[in-house]
């Protein structure tokens, strides 16, 4: 299908490689077609690099979309981060139109993103000699412990481990012992079925289930503790509110792209830490995939791994006519360069 140029719900978010590699023709022309989605880490990138710095002031309809992590905490206190039932995001702002007060401030969400990740990867490299102590446990007759037996032994082996999340519930005084028990062993489960977890599609099946089975203490862990920690004047008030009313039924409607960040990044946080080559992998590429989740994107990356974390997980394949072209150098292969800039320009997504 010929896409009919026209301005419609259409993103299309572009990396780094692409965007830079992109000539000014090419990003006149696609821009009459999509709305271009800049997130903070694609907005500083840009601004790092020498010389481009008018790629966006050469596009007249860029919009620049707040941090993960902001839209986290704005939807955990409470508030809408879509537009009516669209699942696009609210309070897009032109870059063109943006004061510099707002331009330093995408710096300001830069270095916070930096801050997590850098905390994710610091845990990542200090935990290594526990590598194979959980997996041991896991492929053991934990059954026949008693339930002290077996609280202590999930502790030790998951102790200052990513996996700390799945032993804190055992150390909730709300909670049955039995059932924290059964969550945890179903976690166990689970986790031996895929060992080694050596790509990213385990270690993102594994995050689902551990977000299905505990979201509330590990959405605690993960992002609200670190939110406090940042000093971002986070509002626990209604988190408290509706926290232990959460059931598996309704976490979709309440926390919908809150649980989709937060198996992203368990997930990244279990391919570093399960594997050592996985440890050079840089985080910062990661982010884009935090921003998959609204409808209607053309993720358009030159980052082989962004290809394996979209493939191995089929994260778009729920995101309504969510899309992804990999696109190689122009000097790498100029056919088939020719064929996915092809391909952006007329694609359609309605």
């Amino acid at each position: 299908m010929i896409f009919q140029s026209s301005k419609t719900a259409d993103y299309l978010l572009p990396d780094k490689s692409f965007w830079t590699r992109m000539l000014v023709q090419d990003l006149t022309e696609i821009s009459k077609i999509y709305r271009i989605l800049c997130p903070s880490i694609l907005y500083a990138e840009i601004y790092e690099g020498k010389g481009h710095d008018k790629l966006l002031e050469n596009s007249p309809e860029v919009y620049y979309v707040d941090p993960w992590i902001i839209l986290v905490k704005n939807e955990l206190e409470g508030h809408s981060i879509f537009q009516d039932d669209n699942i696009s995001p609210i309070n897009l702002k032109l870059v063109n139109d943006m004061d510099e007060e707002e331009k330093n401030n995408t710096e300001v969400a830069k270095k916070m993103i930096e801050a997590f990740n850098k905390g994710d990867k610091s845990l990542s490299n200090r935990t290594s000699r526990f590598r194979n102590s959980l997996a041991s446990f896991a492929n053991s007759s934990y059954q026949k412990l008693t339930c002290e037996q077996f609280f202590q032994r999930v502790k030790e082996c998951t102790d200052g481990t990513i996996y700390e999340r799945i032993s804190k519930i055992a150390e909730d005084p709300k909670y049955d012992k039995n059932i924290s028990r059964t969550v945890i062993q179903e976690f166990l489960y689970q986790y031996k079925n895929l060992l080694p977890i050596n790509t990213f599609g385990k270690a993102f099946a594994l995050a689902q289930n551990m977000v299905r089975e505990d979201f509330s203490r590990i959405c605690y862990y993960t992002f609200i503790r670190s939110l406090e920690k940042c000093s971002l004047g986070f509002d626990r008030t209604y988190w408290d509110k509706v926290e232990n009313k959460l059931r598996n039924n309704n976490i979709n409607n309440l926390f919908p792209y809150t649980q989709y960040s937060l198996q992203l990044c368990i997930s990244l946080l279990i391919y570093q830490h399960e594997n050592q080559y996985n440890k050079e992998i840089e985080a910062t590429d990661f982010e884009y995939l935090y921003y998959l989740y609204f409808s209607d994107v053309l993720f358009v990356s030159a980052d082989h791994q962004h290809k394996i974390y979209i493939n191995e997980t089929g994260i778009l394949n729920s995101r309504r006519n969510g899309s992804f072209a990999y696109i190689l150098q122009e000097d790498q292969n100029r056919k088939e360069y020719d064929r996915v800039m092809n391909y952006i320009k007329n694609k359609s997504l309605h």
